[in-house]
């Protein structure tokens, strides 16, 4: 039996998995990703790859009347009062950036959806 050594092991190869094997990547890691099934993609296979980065910059380029505000109350109202408020900032200051690094560190290139209707 061969064996291999990675510093990092990511399991799954959904948009979670991905993003995390592209980041350990970007910062000098040896990666492994471990896939079960015979394609990549996760649920976000079936959703068409679409997820919510609010407040980005394409958001903002097409002008979205959005705010830090609104999409907090929007968490807080889809949570049901379940949520987590430090998740849920830590999220909204997250999101954007994520789209540059998606797009700097892979081929992946990000288009704008509908405008958000909080």
């Amino acid at each position: 039996m061969r064996t291999h050594e990675f510093d990092v092991v990511v399991v799954g190869g959904g948009a979670a998995g991905l993003s995390a094997a592209l980041a350990a990547q970007d910062a000098g890691a040896s990666v492994a990703l471990l896939e079960a099934s015979p394609v990549f993609g996760g649920t976000a296979a079936w959703s068409g790859g679409a997820f919510w980065a609010p407040l980005n910059r394409y958001e903002m380029e097409q002008g979205a009347d959005d705010s830090r505000e609104k999409v907090l109350a929007y968490m807080r109202t889809c949570a049901e009062g379940r949520g987590d408020e430090v998740l849920f900032k830590t999220y909204l200051d997250a999101a954007p950036g994520l789209i540059d690094f998606l797009e700097r560190v892979s081929p992946i290139k990000i288009t704008a959806g509908s405008m958000p209707d909080y």
